[in-house]
């Protein structure tokens, strides 16, 4: 029988939480192996007097077991051992439902987040939608569970000025699915200024550095696709983030401050080496992209660009928490440890100009960091640096190749990029 839910008063029907049912056949399953050790007359003695799920008065059990053969008390009690195990296993295994569920509205959007399920077995979340909380509520991600704690929800149902009501659920590899998260109402509603527009926009994708992080080592996806690997780049800009979700009051100081100490210590910590796996990066500078889980190389180089914008976030965030808190003067103490540690003159393999990076096996990229690109903050950090750094001609190794031209040429290129860029977001 289906599990009743109730929510302000009304009950539904909870196909969403079905464990409770999957819980009770799991225990059924223990007791028929128990009952196959300990024989007829314990289900029998079970059946007439209830075990203490049922609620069994304590007084009346001593009262009833004195008057039983002592081998048919051994049984009833290894049967309701077993039965008893049973159902603190399943209790163990079950997926808990997510938590902090919350909304952004919009203009005929609604963008949901919630916390990531802290179980390792969840292999994705299910959302659910109801038009007045009190009904069935219909899943909107029907082609499959959404492998982050986030979703946006575009879809015709989403009318301005009406409200929506919203759960989840978090599903695991092997189908089972958590009881449902508490219910959240969410109204969307045009937007009464640019100001609004612009607060909602920055808010939304501040989420996205903020929800889809691991929150146990910082680390940032790369993309919101199933198994996305972590990119480096996406943790620098994600520590600069933490900084302005703190001045928009979207997290407070404190949960910023920790969550960039994680971060930090993260790549302080793991390992670096040349092994080709179970490295985080080599000589100071790190892969490109890592498992999400490990904080170990997924693929890919030694990256020196996308090494200097995650120091870019690091340097950030140390100019940003400048309290005399102990986490955030650790946080800066990290950040000098892992920005000093960086062997500048390493990517330079004997040049004056950086290498793009560097493979395990193979050596150092061919190509160089040359002409008008995004290696600028790559080569102000080297030479900024107190520890092993660029020398002045390194600049001028990079500028070397600058097309330099007429004022025309420049407004081409320049129009060229604008035009380039959003293109490119749509790829991505």
């Amino acid at each position: 029988m289906p599990a009743l839910s109730r929510w302000n008063g009304s009950p539904h029907r909870e196909k969403a939480g079905a464990s409770s049912a999957h819980s009770i056949r799991f225990a059924r399953k223990g007791a028929k192996t128990a009952f196959g050790h300990c024989g007829l007359e314990a289900l029998v003695f079970l059946i007439s007097v209830p075990t203490p799920f049922s609620g069994l008065n304590w007084a009346r059990r001593m009262v009833l077991y004195p008057l039983l053969s002592f081998d048919l008390m051994r049984r009833a009690l290894i049967f309701e051992i077993m039965f008893l195990w049973a159902v603190l296993v399943q209790s163990a295994c079950a997926l808990q439902p997510p938590a902090g569920l919350v909304s952004r509205t919009g203009d005929r959007s609604i963008v949901l987040h919630w916390d990531r399920n802290p179980e390792p077995g969840v292999s994705g979340y299910k959302v659910y939608r109801s038009a007045d909380g009190g009904g069935s509520f219909a899943l909107l991600n029907t082609s499959g569970p959404v492998s982050t704690p986030g979703f946006c929800d575009l879809s015709a149902g989403v009318i301005n000025g009406q409200t929506n009501y919203y759960r989840v659920t978090a599903v695991s590899a092997g189908s089972q699915e958590s009881a449902p998260s508490s219910v959240l109402a969410a109204v969307p509603h045009p937007f009464s200024s640019d100001d609004e527009f612009l607060e909602y926009l920055q808010q939304v994708h501040f989420d996205y550095f903020w929800y889809l992080a691991n929150p146990t080592n910082g680390l940032v996806p790369d993309r919101t696709m199933p198994n996305a690997a972590c990119s480096i780049a996406a943790v620098g800009f994600g520590l600069t983030s933490l900084a302005i979700g703190i001045d928009h009051g979207w997290i407070s100081r404190s949960q910023g401050a920790a969550r960039v100490l994680t971060t930090l210590n993260t790549f302080l910590k793991s390992p670096q080496g040349t092994s080709a796996s179970g490295t985080i990066g080599y000589r100071g500078w790190f892969y490109h992209f890592l498992n999400m889980n490990t904080a170990t190389r997924s693929a890919g180089e030694l990256s020196s660009i996308d090494t200097a914008l995650l120091l870019a976030g690091m340097l950030d965030a140390k100019q940003y928490f400048d309290g005399p808190d102990p986490t955030e003067k650790a946080i800066r103490d990290t950040s000098d440890a892992i920005f000093n540690r960086v062997d500048w003159t390493w990517m330079l393999r004997g040049t004056n100009v950086l290498s793009m990076g560097w493979i395990p096996g193979s050596g150092f990229i061919a190509s160089d960091w040359v002409g008008y690109n995004e290696a600028m903050i790559l080569y102000c950090l080297g030479m900024g640096t107190s520890t092993n750094p660029l020398p002045v001609s390194s600049w001028t190794g990079w500028t070397r190749g600058y097309s330099w031209g007429t004022l025309l040429r420049v407004f081409l290129y320049a129009l060229r990029s604008f035009v380039w860029a959003p293109v490119f977001a749509l790829l991505d």
